[in-house]
C-alpha cells in the first residue's frame, strides 16, 4: 500500500496490444485493467472519474440550474446558446471587470487591451531595447496587432467567452501547454490535461458566460457538476497561480548571476539588444526606481537559452559578478 504522500494526484492509463473484442481495447477489458491499476496503487475506484462522466454531469447541471434554457448541442459552439446576458448582481466582485471588458468591446474592437496586460514588454519598451539590426528585422511586427487579429477571428458573442476563446487559441497552446510539456518532459513525465477532452472543450465553448460566473463564483457549472465527486476543500478553494518568487530571486539569490549573464560581452554574442538599454533596466530595478522583475527575468532566460544552444554552451556561476 502506498503512503499518502506517494499517492498520485492524477494519472492516465493507456490500453495497448490487440484492440479487438476481448483485447486491450475492449471496454470491459479496459475497465478491468483500470480497476487492477487502481487497486495496485491503493486507490478507491469510486474516486476515478471519466471525462464523459464530467460531460454528462455538466449537461445535467446546466439543465437544472438554468431552467432548461441552456442545454448545449453540437451546433452551439459560440457561447450564445440561450440568453448570454449577465445579471450584474450574479457577478459579485467580477462585475467591474466585465464592465471594463464590455466597454472595450463596444469601443470598436479594442478588446486586445484586456489581454495586453499579460505582455511583458510594451511596443515602445521593445523598440528601446532592440539594436538596429533587430529593429529592422521585426519591422511591422506588433503584439497588439496579433491580439487584434485573434479577437477578429472570434466566433463567441458575449464578452467573457470572447476572452476565453482568444485564451484557448493563443495563451493556452503558445504558453501554458508549451511550458507544461517542456517542463514535464525534461523530467521524463508524460502529462495529460483531461479537461482538453474534445467533448468537454466543445461543451465549454457552448455555454454562455453567465453559467461560468454566478454569484461571484468562478467555474460555477463545473463546481456544481463535480460536487460529491471532490471534497469540499477542493471545490471551495480559491484559485492558486503558479507564480515564481522572481523578484526575491533577482534581489537576493541570483543578482550576481543575472548581471553577469546580461553583461555587455554576452549580449554582444548575438547583437540583438542594446547593452545600455539592458543596463538601464537593471539599474532602475536594483535602485528601487521601477519594478522590472519580469522584464529582467525574461531577458536573462533568453540570454541563457542563446548561450547554451547558440553560443559556447556555458553560463556564469550562480554567484558570478557582472564583467
Amino acid at each position: 500500500m502506498l503512503r499518502a504522500a506517494e499517492i498520485p494526484h492524477a494519472f492516465t492509463t493507456r490500453a495497448a496490444g490487440n484492440q479487438g473484442r476481448g483485447g486491450a481495447g475492449d471496454p470491459q477489458a479496459v475497465r478491468a485493467n483500470r480497476a487492477a491499476i487502481l487497486q495496485a496503487l491503493g486507490l478507491d475506484p469510486a474516486h476515478h472519474v471519466e471525462a464523459d462522466q464530467v460531460h454528462g454531469a455538466v449537461v445535467a447541471v446546466v439543465g437544472a440550474k438554468d431552467g432548461g434554457r441552456c442545454v448545449p448541442d453540437a451546433d452551439g459552439l459560440d457561447g450564445s446558446v440561450g440568453s448570454g446576458r449577465f445579471d450584474r448582481q450574479s457577478l459579485g466582485e467580477f462585475a467591474d471587470r466585465l464592465d471594463e471588458l464590455e466597454r472595450l468591446t463596444a469601443g470598436g474592437g479594442e478588446e486586445w487591451q484586456w489581454r495586453s496586460r499579460l505582455l511583458v514588454f510594451g511596443e515602445e519598451e521593445k523598440r528601446a531595447l532592440y539594436a538596429d539590426a533587430m529593429a529592422a528585422g521585426v519591422r511591422g511586427a506588433s503584439s497588439p496587432e496579433l491580439l487584434r487579429e485573434a479577437f477578429a477571428r472570434c466566433s463567441a458573442k458575449d464578452p467573457l467567452n470572447r476572452v476565453l476563446e482568444v485564451d484557448c487559441t493563443t495563451l493556452l497552446p503558445d504558453q501554458v501547454l508549451a511550458f507544461v510539456d517542456r517542463l514535464s518532459m525534461a523530467h521524463s513525465i508524460e502529462v495529460r490535461p483531461p479537461f482538453l477532452d474534445y467533448r468537454l472543450v466543445e461543451l465549454a465553448f457552448a455555454l454562455p458566460g453567465r453559467l461560468k460566473i454566478r454569484d461571484g463564483v468562478t467555474k460555477f457549472v463545473l463546481r456544481e457538476a463535480v460536487r460529491g465527486l471532490l471534497p469540499p476543500g477542493i471545490l471551495e478553494r480559491k484559485k492558486e497561480g503558479f507564480l515564481l518568487p522572481i523578484n526575491a530571486w533577482l534581489v537576493r539569490r541570483f543578482r550576481g548571476f543575472v548581471e553577469a549573464v546580461l553583461a555587455p560581452r554576452r549580449l554582444a554574442g548575438h547583437g540583438l539588444l542594446r547593452p545600455e538599454a539592458v543596463r538601464r533596466l537593471l539599474e532602475e530595478h536594483y535602485a528601487g526606481r521601477a519594478d522590472h522583475a519580469n522584464r529582467i527575468w525574461t531577458l536573462a532566460m533568453f540570454q541563457c537559452w542563446h548561450d547554451l544552444y547558440l553560443g559556447d554552451g556555458s553560463l556564469p556561476a550562480a554567484s558570478a559578478e557582472a564583467a
